[in-house]
């Protein structure tokens, strides 16, 4: 089970990343309930199914044997499931990519069984498997080119790449501990997605001119504003062209956008950056609002659209409540 697992790892991941081939999904086309969940159980069953049966056998193993007890097993299985979400989360996600990810734990995986596999043809498979998998895995180059094939084969498979794209080109692609963030360059414009959604695009001053300039005709003498979200290449320079402004607070939910940002648009991120109005704040935006200290004559929030509980938290009474207080008394 364990050297299934660790071959499965992989070959998961290449296949969540195509999927929209293999179900047939036109470029565009917003999946339905059935194709969901039909795509979900054939990407996650095989390590869920795994994972799932070999700890029952484990337990049954151990059943037989006095020295081994039962309790022991149930406190490992949640030590090690709650050190592998924490590592996940706080290290891995920012700092490591997915095939590198999974090619570390299918060496775990390997790395198991040869230990428990008795002496024989199956332990002499898993020993072959464990070292061709250490020398991917500590060669940087092949999970780097897994990486970057499966990344382009996803955005090919959704239609933003390739003969029904033509020119476009993938310049930046990162996974956060919040989203997947990616850029795409077509004809001078660049497209932000986050999570395979459309966040922003730039260069676009004809959108944002409109957009700003409509909320500050309501305070053309605001010295202090707040924003969350939205796109800081397009906002940013509209709002510092007010003279009277003396701070401007940016809080951007995922620092991993800044730093997208910053490869992709480095002299326009630097010339934001620099300014010494502006002050860039790495922070959930409900979270920034419920412990904020200071008033803002404006405050511009920019959230996505409402399809997850994550996104609704930003179209709450609560919400409000907090962007309310946060606002000068003629904010």
């Amino acid at each position: 089970g364990m050297v299934i697992l660790a071959n499965a790892l992989p070959c998961q991941l290449w296949g969540a990343r195509i999927l929209r081939l293999w179900m047939d999904i036109m470029p565009g086309e917003a999946a339905g309930p059935g194709t969901v969940f039909a795509a979900s159980f054939i990407v996650v069953s095989p390590t869920c199914l795994l994972t799932g049966l070999m700890f029952p056998l484990a337990v049954h193993v151990a059943a037989h044997e006095k020295d081994r007890p039962l309790a022991r097993l149930y406190v490992l299985e949640t030590i090690g499931f709650a050190a592998g979400g924490l590592l996940f989360t706080f290290v891995f996600a920012d700092h490591i990519h997915a095939f590198r990810i999974a090619l570390g734990a299918a060496l775990f995986a390997l790395g198991g069984a040869a230990i428990l596999l008795r002496p024989g043809l199956i332990r002499g498979c898993a020993v072959t498997l464990l070292l061709l998998f250490a020398i991917m895995t500590l060669y940087p180059r092949v999970p780097d080119m897994l990486e970057r094939r499966s990344i382009d084969a996803r955005w090919r498979a959704a239609g933003f790449l390739g003969a029904q794209a033509s020119g476009a080109r993938l310049v930046a692609s990162r996974d956060t501990r919040y989203q997947n963030l990616a850029v795409i360059a077509s004809g001078g414009q660049y497209d932000v997605f986050a999570d395979g959604e459309t966040a922003f695009s730039f260069p676009d001053p004809y959108t944002y001119e409109h957009y700003v300039h409509f909320i500050m005709a309501q305070r053309t003498d605001a010295q202090k504003i707040l924003v969350i979200g939205g796109n800081p290449l397009g906002m940013i320079p509209e709002l510092l062209r007010y003279p009277v402004l003396k701070r401007l607070v940016y809080v951007v939910p995922d620092p991993g956008m800044a730093g997208v940002l910053q490869g992709v648009a480095a002299d326009d991120w630097h010339a934001i950056a620099s300014d010494p109005r502006v002050a860039i704040s790495a922070c959930d935006g409900p979270r920034f609002l419920m412990t904020n200290r200071e008033s803002y004559d404006v405050v511009i929030s920019c959230a996505p659209e409402p399809a997850t509980a994550c996104a609704n938290r930003y179209f709450t009474r609560e919400y409000f409540a907090a962007a309310s207080r946060a606002l000068t008394p003629h904010g």
